[in-house]
């Protein structure tokens, strides 16, 4: 219950804030760029997890639950940090859980550079087939989401 206040409080907070870092990057006139989904980031601190939005998700009885980012195919995520890096304890990123073999080695099917906030970079998902896959910010401990490539 605490975390869904808390991501309800962060939701609230981060809404004016994110319309005004996503805007320019969505305006830029890039045709690609409009069609691209967008996953915000924030709330992390060292000593707590930080949330996804939307696709946030909880691991529960071997299961990713909530509602996954939905991502068209074909297309990218611009991920967005809404935490300043003081606050975040050292940024975002993300991480599939899923591999792939690439050049005899397994590496992530998707992946983010850091990104100390606020700040912004792009999730290249346009080579990702259609489903549901779960992700991770391997600098919170239990901040996980999901996209759903449709």
């Amino acid at each position: 219950m605490r975390k869904l206040i808390a991501l309800l409080i962060a939701l609230l907070v981060a809404a004016p804030v994110a319309q005004a870092v996503a805007a320019p990057a969505l305006s830029l006139g890039d045709k690609s760029s409009a069609a691209d989904a967008v996953l915000f980031a924030g709330g992390g601190t060292q000593l707590s997890n930080g949330y996804f939005f939307p696709g946030t998700a909880v691991y529960q009885d071997d299961e990713y639950l909530g509602v996954p980012l939905q991502v068209t195919q074909g297309s990218n995520i611009q991920f967005v940090n809404l935490d300043h890096f003081v606050v975040a304890g050292g940024g975002h990123k993300v991480i599939s859980y899923d591999r792939i073999k690439k050049n005899g080695r397994k590496v992530p099917l998707f992946a983010s550079p850091m990104v100390d906030g606020p700040g912004q970079a792009t999730i290249k998902t346009s080579h990702v087939k259609p489903g549901v896959y779960p992700f991770f910010c391997p600098i919170h401990n239990g901040m996980v989401g999901q996209i759903e490539v449709k």
